[in-house]
């Protein structure tokens, strides 16, 4: 497997009366995914926040900033199970956060600072 990483800097923007009603549509949308979704396993825990989840902060801070402040229900059942490892099956609609769960547990599990295995 190889995966490609690029390292990005991202600025924060200023602020405008926009991003309060965008966070506010997000927030509207996660809770009608919530209410809609029907999903089935076995879960230690469920996120109710990216805090939760012990991201590293870099990782956090580009969630953060693009305007996410809580996981998607496909993202707050799944993303701690691949985090550890283990085995997931995970279905849900297209637009519900089933890639970033890929990628932000593949980007916690990396260790940068371990030895390369030849």
């Amino acid at each position: 497997y190889f995966i490609f990483l690029t390292m990005t800097t991202v600025t924060q923007l200023p602020k405008t009366e926009d991003d309060d009603v965008n966070q506010k549509n997000i927030n509207d949308l996660s809770d009608q995914l919530e209410q809609s979704c029907h999903i089935e396993g076995n879960f230690e825990l469920i996120a109710k926040s990216f805090e939760d989840l012990n991201l590293k902060p870099e990782i956090k801070e580009g969630i953060c900033s693009y305007g996410f402040t809580r996981p998607s229900p496909i993202q707050s059942r799944a993303i701690i199970p691949c985090i550890n490892g283990r085995d997931i099956i995970a279905q849900s609609q297209s637009g519900t956060g089933k890639t970033a769960t890929f990628v932000i547990s593949s980007l916690q599990r990396i260790e940068i600072n371990k030895e390369p295995i030849a």
